[in-house]
């Protein structure tokens, strides 16, 4: 490592190290589910039999209902285990970022190798920010029903808006994230499939292989799995709720005592 990395090479070790722990847990967290992708195949490297192709993904919350905003609480139950261990995880990624920003600012060589293992852990930081987070909105949901039960329509309507506005923040945090690593990434590359001296490259899947780096013709398969699960749509759902909450009761300020969830 010290040919690579000018001296570094117990620090490096430790960040590798600590960055296979988090993409081995990235990779783990997902639920694999029949693709909404990629169709049914027939064989593939290891011998002709049907192939049903998944998609790595979460299940959303379950949106309440208008009249009334009962609600099935389901994901924090679904992914208790990613939730208990997110926390420890977290501290493990503060750490990784640590030693990456003090190698970058120590290295001699290679300090681009080490701005493409930072948009990595970037990246595992914002889905284990996003697990607590949903499973946060889905609280208030659960909260706001109760509020409703009492009477207390501002407080329903107010931890709804709070719940889409905690989703929003994920959103928006992801987009930012992938901004970044798009950023990094293509220093080192051109974009992928993109135009060179006017010839327009074709994006066309394998027919028999599924890598999943080539469902995409940019970078985003490295979201894709995120963005499956669908918050944009869920939250818009969630709009349509709280508007067809208020056509059928009135319309209610969110009044005070509702937090934003920046402060929690």
């Amino acid at each position: 490592m010290d040919i690579y990395y000018g001296g570094l090479s117990a620090e490096m070790a430790e960040a590798h190290r600590l960055l296979q722990s988090q993409a081995r847990f990235f990779d783990a967290a997902w639920d694999r589910r029949t693709s909404k992708v990629r169709g049914p195949a027939y064989g593939y490297s290891y011998g002709r039999r049907p192939i049903t192709r998944n998609d790595p993904t979460l299940l959303p919350p379950d949106l309440p209902r208008a009249e009334d905003l009962a609600i099935a609480p389901g994901f924090a139950a679904r992914y208790a285990d990613l939730l208990v261990e997110a926390p420890r995880r977290q501290a493990d990624n503060d750490r990784l970022i640590e030693r990456l920003l003090d190698a970058l600012s120590r290295a001699r060589r290679n300090r681009y190798n080490i701005e493409v293992l930072l948009s990595l852990a970037h990246l595992v930081r914002h889905f284990l920010s996003m697990l607590p987070a949903v499973a946060q909105a889905e609280g208030d949901l659960v909260a706001a029903a109760a509020a409703h039960a009492d009477g207390n329509r501002a407080g329903a309507v107010g931890l709804m808006r709070q719940a889409g506005r905690r989703v929003g923040g994920v959103i928006d945090d992801l987009d930012a994230t992938y901004r970044r690593l798009v950023a990094v990434w293509e220093v080192g590359r051109l974009p992928k499939n993109a135009p060179v001296g006017g010839r327009q490259f074709v994006h066309v899947m394998d027919d028999v292989k599924d890598h999943f780096a080539d469902r995409r013709a940019d970078l985003s398969y490295m979201i894709a799995p995120e963005q499956s699960i669908g918050l944009g749509a869920w939250r818009d759902g969630l709009d349509a709720v709280i508007e067809a909450y208020e056509r059928a009761h009135g319309p209610a300020d969110t009044g005070p005592g509702v937090p934003d969830p920046d402060d929690d």
